[in-house]
């Protein structure tokens, strides 16, 4: 829990940033459908009420408590990896912080989503793709340092070392 009190304003920050931008979608922008990036990036604001990606195609996943009860678990997730990085590193790496200030903030949105606005309020599209928030971009760039990052090391990372520390710590 020291290290959610250690990046707890980067953490809130960025879920601000996100929320705040979806009230002022809410309040003022719903019904703008504008090109941002040419024909790359679309401003197009949809409320997108499967709960998950999952959803869309296992309807057990769609639900709320099903979703809410994932999103904790990947918030545990982080604390427990970011935690035992942490008992290994007395210095943490810069990516290993974002990675966890991203993802920790990512799923607080999603949680707040699903909580709160009974989905996500999506505004960014990628035509014909996929239409994204601030949420997903935090996941996702998590997601991705941390496959980059875990490459990079894998010699040093352990699945087995991590669930050991996990029971001692029962």
């Amino acid at each position: 829990m020291k290290y959610i009190k250690q990046y707890f304003g980067h953490i809130l920050a960025l879920t601000v940033l996100d929320q705040a931008v979806k009230l002022l979608i809410q309040f003022f922008w719903l019904t703008i459908d504008t090109d941002l990036i040419g024909p790359l990036l679309r401003f197009r604001p949809v409320h997108n009420t499967n709960l998950s990606w999952a959803g869309n195609f296992i309807p057990f996943l769609s639900g709320v408590e099903a979703t809410v009860i994932l999103n904790l678990l990947c918030i545990a997730l982080y604390i427990s990896c970011y935690a035992f990085y942490r008992s290994r590193q007395k210095e943490p790496a810069k990516s290993a912080a974002f990675i966890f200030v991203c993802g920790m903030a990512g799923c607080l949105c999603s949680l707040i989503d699903k909580v709160f606005w009974g989905g996500s309020l999506d505004f960014l599209q990628i035509p014909r793709l996929f239409t994204f928030d601030l949420k997903d971009c935090y996941l996702s760039a998590s997601l991705c340092l941390f496959v980059l990052v875990g490459l990079k090391h894998r010699e040093d990372i352990s699945f087995r070392e991590y669930f050991r520390w996990i029971l001692k710590r029962r």
